[in-house]
């Protein structure tokens, strides 16, 4: 019951801090989505651990390399890999996608004159 406590105390903090973010930087646009996407990729991402209980794989990698000495990192940096690369690579499409044909998308704050 307290590890599925942990988890959604987890989620709602990794929630609650993406959501700060992008409301700080929306200014930005896409780079405000990026930085969203990346808190909740990296607070949600699971890291199997020895005891067949998992954790969150960013807390995981900060504890073996800053306070397990000897520890391998390896493992948790390659479970956040994958999914940062698939961030990434879908924000790279959109702003793509913006630069080519997107541009048309109007701001809420200009008001066109007809």
């Amino acid at each position: 019951m307290s590890y599925g406590i942990a988890w959604f105390v987890l989620a709602s903090a990794g929630g609650v801090l993406a959501w700060l973010m992008w409301r700080s930087l929306r200014r930005f646009g896409l780079f405000a989505g990026l930085t969203a996407s990346l808190i909740v990729v990296w607070a949600l991402t699971p890291l199997a651990l020895n005891g067949g209980e998992y954790a969150p794989a960013f807390v995981a990698l900060l504890f073996r390399l800053f306070l397990e000495r000897g520890a391998d990192a390896s493992t948790p940096a390659t479970v956040l890999f994958f999914p940062t690369l698939a961030v990434l690579v879908v924000f790279v499409g959109l702003y793509i996608r913006k630069q080519i044909g997107g541009g048309s998308v109007q701001s809420k704050s200009i008001k066109w004159k007809g």
